[in-house]
């Protein structure tokens, strides 16, 4: 990537990591904290938070886009935006495509209405996504939404040049990301064609419908602000930073809390520090290459183990899950070898060549 912060895609490694042990552990992590409590209190909170890592991946992405985008759209024009909308189509679609096709063999239930919206990454918005095997690739819908505004969003935001009205932005964006959270959400139910709604979880782990897209929009919007408008972070706050971030974790503050730390986060790990050696270093970094394969494909794994558990071992044991943990990062690494890195390589070459007839 042209405009790649090392740092960056180190933490985006991190974060999926995260969401897989938080998919993998939350059951066996509850069990062990109901069991004996203490110390797995801790523990519990901090893989239960794991959903929240799916924001960081907003942040980062917002953060990077903006990287990439903010001087290509000062004037919006198409030729622009179907160029950066492509390359988004080029780098997210053919991946998904390939893991798609693959759960539709443990997938119960398929109809077109399923087939459809999955292929257009509108599940979000619909009851398809929910039995979908897959039920990850929420993220993935909502943020091929986002995508299609996110050029705008950008526009306006860098034509705003008060910095009270920045600020004032921010504020409200954060109270209405802390109401969201007590908000229901509704989504479209193509089988009943009507409008249904889910009872809100008093969190952010909302996963379906406009409480889903609201989440992202913001998320993405605050991204952009706060790269706009914070500069600088000396060393020893990016450290206070990491630290009081991690606490608020393990003692489950709310999460409004860890969404303002991920953005000073995110932030310091612009300069030049220890955090962002560290998130550089090239096992992390690698990590980061594979983080979208390694969230597209953590789901099936587990479901295909489950499925088949040739050595017939308790699924929610830590030999099951440590080895659907190893059999992930496994096939991640092919995944994103070859067909990642090839597909994007090859669909650039040919939008290029179009390009420049």
């Amino acid at each position: 990537m042209k405009n790649e912060i090392k740092s960056l895609t180190g933490l985006r490694g991190i974060a999926a990591v995260y969401v897989m042990i938080f998919h993998y552990f939350k059951n066996y992590s509850e069990n062990l904290n109901n069991k004996f409590g203490g110390i797995f209190d801790y523990t519990d909170n901090i893989i239960k938070n794991g959903y929240i890592s799916v924001d960081l991946f907003f942040i980062l992405s917002a953060f990077v886009l903006t990287l990439s985008y903010n001087s290509k759209f000062e004037y919006l024009n198409f030729s622009t935006y179907k160029d950066y909308f492509i390359k988004r189509l080029i780098r997210i679609y053919p991946l998904y495509l390939v893991v798609f096709l693959i759960s539709l063999f443990y997938q119960n239930n398929i109809s077109s209405s399923f087939i459809i919206t999955h292929l257009t990454l509108t599940e979000s918005l619909f009851d398809t996504l929910i039995g979908s095997v897959n039920y990850s690739v929420w993220s993935l819908s909502t943020e091929f939404i986002l995508y299609l505004f996110f050029p705008f969003i950008l526009f306006f935001i860098y034509k705003i040049k008060s910095k009270i009205v920045d600020l004032l932005l921010v504020i409200i964006s954060l109270i209405f990301l802390y109401k969201l959270q007590c908000f229901d959400t509704y989504f479209i139910s193509l089988s009943k064609k009507t409008i249904e709604r889910l009872p809100s979880k008093n969190s952010l782990e909302i996963v379906i419908g406009s409480s889903a897209i609201i989440r992202t929009f913001i998320t993405y919007m605050l991204g952009v602000m706060f790269f706009k408008n914070i500069k600088k972070i000396p060393n020893i706050i990016s450290v206070c930073i990491s630290i009081i971030l991690f606490l608020s974790i393990t003692l489950d503050f709310n999460d409004i809390i860890i969404y303002i730390l991920f953005f000073f986060l995110i932030k310091s790990l612009l300069q030049n520090n220890i955090l962002s050696r560290l998130m550089s270093n090239k096992i992390i970094y690698y990590l980061g290459e594979i983080s979208y394969s390694i969230y597209l494909n953590h789901i099936i794994v587990l479901v295909a183990l489950t499925k088949f558990n040739p050595f017939k071992l308790n699924e929610n044991g830590v030999i099951f899950l440590l080895t659907s943990i190893t059999v992930t990062l496994l096939i991640s690494i092919f995944t994103y070898e070859v067909i990642e890195k090839k597909s994007k390589k090859y669909f650039l070459k040919i939008y290029n060549k179009k390009a420049s007839d």
